[in-house]
């Protein structure tokens, strides 16, 4: 099969429960922080081969971001932070201008990009975002999770929606025909994934809107991968352990699952790719 693209999308109005959201995803990225440590390079002797040809370093430094922030500049939004629907179901360009002229948002247009990008010269940025842990480290630049909310932009449409951020010099790319440059870029928060984690994402999505965005969109393969298991479980667990206790224990059995799945694969590539190169 091949990868596929998660997408999510969502409005968490109450800074509190920004605040909260982040907590428990600071744990998630420390535990995720401590693999990229041990593994800064892809495992497999095929991925190092790869990496080395395209010119890509192991990774180092810090994996994970926490944002609490206000910002200012020439920042650029992608119209895709807003867009309804996915894929088949996904509004069309002209729709989504007409909405945000609407709004009375400034659209601009940039190079090898749609014409529905916002420009603003403030805003506010809240959460956490991380690089998801893979020992084949097999899409640098599309395997960010973030969950990092937009605010103080003075726009209804735009406040406290999900971003993905993309700072000048780090992320972004600007054009050539953009003298002035961007300060920070901010995209629709996406996910490249292969195999691994995949589940797991459905989960943690399922439990986010469970607990924190309650408009939250989510999108592999299909919508909401098996979510009525998940909200089975999440209500079970809220009757017989309280709101707050099952919110914990789920959280807790979610750091669990994700660190059999990364000890998993990491056996797998010393064990079955090292040696031979294969993948």
């Amino acid at each position: 099969m091949p990868s596929v693209v998660a997408k999510w999308l969502g409005r968490c109005p109450g800074e509190q429960s920004q605040h909260e959201l982040a907590r428990y995803l600071k744990v998630l990225a420390e535990i995720n922080h401590g693999y990229w440590e041990d593994h800064p390079a892809p495992i497999s002797d095929i991925n190092r081969a790869m990496h080395r040809a395209a010119g890509i370093a192991p990774l180092t430094g810090p994996t994970w971001r926490e944002f609490d922030i206000p910002v200012e500049g020439r920042i650029v939004i992608s119209g895709d932070v807003v867009r309804r629907g996915f894929d088949d179901e996904r509004e069309s360009d002209a729709e989504l201008a007409e909405r945000l002229r609407t709004a009375g948002l400034p659209i601009v247009s940039m190079e090898a990009s749609s014409c529905c990008n916002i420009s603003l010269s403030r805003c506010r940025l809240r959460g956490i975002d991380f690089i998801v842990f893979d020992p084949r480290r097999l899409y640098p630049g599309n395997d960010r999770l973030s969950l990092v909310f937009l605010s103080e932009t003075g726009c209804p449409l735009l406040e406290n929606i999900t971003v993905e951020v993309q700072e000048r010099g780090m992320f972004a790319n600007p054009s050539d025909n953009d003298p002035g440059g961007i300060d920070c870029y901010l995209g629709a928060p996406t996910l490249r994934l292969r195999y691994m984690h995949e589940a797991f994402l459905d989960c943690l999505m399922a439990w986010i809107k469970w607990h924190f965005v309650d408009d939250l969109s989510y999108w592999r393969n299909a919508e909401w991968p098996d979510s009525p298991l998940y909200n089975d479980w999440f209500a079970a667990a809220a009757e017989k352990q309280g709101e707050r206790d099952a919110r914990d224990a789920a959280f807790a059995r979610l750091c669990d699952e994700y660190t059999v799945e990364c000890d998993t694969w990491i056996d797998r590539a010393e064990r079955n790719f090292q040696s031979d190169g294969s993948a």
